[in-house]
């Protein structure tokens, strides 16, 4: 991602990532609930529901680009080539897209998880950039530690891998070692908020 580097961090950095790193790990664990239970579900009559699914998934990135005027890509597909180009139109989306996009993308993420394939990973951090996007509307809180905090805290509910999801991160944000304290903290938080919930 093409994101301003970050020099040093601030202590309201601190304190963001920490409030923000809980509420990503309680959204992560919302969307896997809402694949495990699309799951249980799709298994009982996999010829209907399995196509029921997939229209509902298709209706929900419908429904986004009519209310928004954004592409429905970012909605339908993992993520991998939306994070760049969400970042790049950031300063054109409003707060109400950019939460509707979170929104969209994470229920029909959970929605696929249960009813289809697909990696776990990119749409993690997709949600993570989202996220960081709104975050970034924080007061004293950058949009590149926003991004890089919440890109890791959602990689490390997602996969309860702590080192992966640091790398991950700090390779996504390419934002100088600045950031790099911050994300290691958000991951932990997270990390240790996913292994309470999932208990």
């Amino acid at each position: 991602l093409a994101l301003p580097q970050y020099p040093t961090p601030q202590a309201t950095d601190f304190l963001w990532t920490i409030v923000l790193a809980l509420v990503t790990a309680v959204v992560v664990f919302g969307v896997m609930t809402l694949g495990r239970r699309t799951r249980d579900v799709v298994a009982k009559r996999p010829y209907l529901f399995h196509p029921a699914a997939a229209l509902l998934v298709g209706v929900i990135a419908v429904m986004f680009a009519a209310m928004t005027g954004q592409s429905a890509n970012a909605v339908l597909f993992s993520g991998q080539e939306e994070m760049s180009e969400t970042v790049t139109a950031a300063s054109t989306l409003t707060l109400a897209t950019l939460g509707l996009l979170l929104l969209a993308k994470a229920v029909a993420w959970g929605i696929s998880m249960g009813a289809a394939r697909g990696g776990q990973t990119f749409p993690a951090l997709f949600l993570g950039v989202v996220g960081g996007l709104l975050a970034a509307h924080l007061p004293g809180f950058a949009e590149t530690p926003a991004i890089g905090v919440l890109c890791g805290a959602a990689c490390v509910s997602v996969l309860r891998l702590p080192l992966s999801s640091i790398i991950l991160a700090l390779i996504i944000t390419q934002a100088g070692a600045g950031v790099a304290p911050l994300i290691i903290v958000g991951v932990a938080v997270a990390y240790l908020a996913t292994l309470l919930l999932v208990d």
